[in-house]
């Protein structure tokens, strides 16, 4: 058993050490072609729209064991809004503010550098479009949902504390983080069940993450994928429907280049 398990951890050991470099060779390759991809961007890139995915590129940072966090944000959302044409809404736009608050604490489990943090807002949302054929708008305000996210350093950030953290950081110029998380959203925000519009979902979701992050020098590429799920009920009188189901989707796979 325990010659089995020493021959595992050698290949896994080989299998990250070949990841790493092959990591570290797309970095050097992308930071090549840098000013093309510069001039691209400029001319083609910034006229396209921009569909968003989860603004967080810091998910997979090395920080400090023992040690609590806290952050406000606020953000100003617009958006054009798509609606079943059963429902009769047409040309709906979104003006959108959050004020909100996030707590995270690191700790170490199974000898791994691993985080909790909570986020929770507070928001209102203006609705505006045609409502079969006539000019309508509506107004929301009240509590977010609320997001608890719980993530484990699987391979590099090894859980340190104090000088011995400063210590590694100082050292570390090139390096592989893999990790994973589990995001779950909470049914906390305001919602009124005879309301098609709200701002809370009044649904579980579950989002199981995984993510690897290569720094090289101030630079880091950031792969990181993740599915949702989620269970919900929904009762609508405009409609006059209950829907009770659980479903799986918003899988995603995306790749970023971030300056540190």
């Amino acid at each position: 058993m325990g010659k089995t398990l020493t021959l595992m951890q050698g290949n896994y050991n080989i299998f990250m050490s070949i990841l790493s470099r092959v990591t570290a060779a797309t970095v050097k390759y992308i930071l090549r072609f840098g000013k093309w991809f510069t001039l691209w961007f400029i001319t083609i890139g910034l006229p396209l729209p921009c569909f968003a995915l989860d603004p967080e590129p810091r998910n997979w940072n090395h920080l400090p064991m023992d040690r609590n966090f806290g952050g406000f944000a606020f953000a100003h959302t617009e958006a054009h809004i798509f609606f079943d044409p059963i429902l009769l809404l047409k040309d709906f736009d979104l003006k959108l503010d959050t004020w909100a608050v996030k707590y995270l604490r690191t700790f170490e489990l199974f000898q791994k550098s691993s985080q909790i943090d909570i986020i929770h807002g507070y928001q209102e949302g203006k609705w505006t479009g045609l409502l079969n054929g006539v000019h309508a708008s509506t107004s929301r305000s009240g509590w977010s949902d609320t997001f608890v996210r719980v993530a484990m350093n699987l391979y590099g950030a090894p859980p340190l504390r104090g000088k011995e953290f400063g210590a590694y950081r100082s050292q570390m110029n090139i390096e592989t983080i893999e990790g994973v998380a589990l995001k779950v959203r909470l049914p906390t925000g305001n919602y009124l069940e005879d309301k098609l519009l709200n701002l809370g979902q009044n649904r579980f979701a579950f989002r199981p993450q995984l993510g690897v992050m290569h720094t090289w020098g101030k630079w880091a590429s950031i792969s990181a994928g993740y599915m949702t799920m989620a269970a919900k009920t929904v009762s609508m009188e405009q409609i006059r429907t209950t829907q009770n189901k659980i479903s799986a989707g918003n899988s995603a796979m995306h790749i970023r280049l971030v300056a540190l």
